[in-house]
């Protein structure tokens, strides 16, 4: 694996760990501002996880096995 893809391999896998902690931090903050219903919340946070799960995932599998 090449220095430049192992740096984006960190980066992308750094921001999709931010993203799956932050997630419920962030759904019950915007939901709390805007007066979302719970459901709204749990489908705002799930998404923000599905985002970071596929940020840390796909350079992963994209990256060329050598």
């Amino acid at each position: 694996m090449s220095e430049g893809m192992l740096f984006r391999v960190v980066w992308a896998s750094c921001w999709g760990a931010i993203l799956l902690i932050g997630a419920p931090v962030l759904s019950v903050m915007l939901g709390r501002r805007r007066g979302w219903s719970m459901l709204v919340k749990f489908a705002v946070g799930l998404a923000i996880v599905a985002f970071g799960l596929v940020l840390a995932i796909l350079p992963v599998v994209l990256a060329p096995v050598q």
